[in-house]
């Protein structure tokens, strides 16, 4: 499985979407009301406290979820370091907030209930207003 290692710049839980910090190369939780000057590359393989070394899946299948659709596109949260298994329950997650604007980021889709295929997507500008 190709791996990249990055230092944390917060605490970091197995499982969590995380970014590339523009200016720091460290790593931290991504999320869908994210700087677009951030970079979303994977998920986190391990828990790691902040100043940590994250090992981080950014190329293969990653199996370690639950609850998805197989089939549907899985999505960057608003909240930091979770997904949304499915659109709908991305717009869910940005709908209630203040944001004027977030990123919609496409992780992959998911193959079975608890995995996704790793294919990230330039972030794309997304109006709230407009959902």
């Amino acid at each position: 499985m190709p791996k990249l290692s990055f230092y944390a710049s917060q605490d970091i839980n197995a499982g969590d979407v995380v970014v590339v910090l523009s200016g720091t190369g460290r790593i931290a939780k991504a999320s869908a009301n994210g700087s677009l000057n951030d970079s979303c590359i994977g998920i986190a393989l391990y828990t790691t406290p902040s100043g940590g070394l994250v090992v981080v899946n950014n190329d293969e299948p990653y199996l370690n979820l639950s609850g998805l659709t197989p089939g549907q596109n899985v999505y960057v949260a608003f909240s930091s370091g979770f997904i949304s298994p499915t659109y709908s329950d991305w717009v869910s997650s940005v709908s209630g907030t203040s944001a004027a604007t977030v990123n919609l980021i496409s992780l992959g889709r998911a193959l079975t209930i608890s995995g996704i295929t790793n294919q990230i997507t330039r972030p794309v500008v997304v109006t709230v207003s407009g959902l």
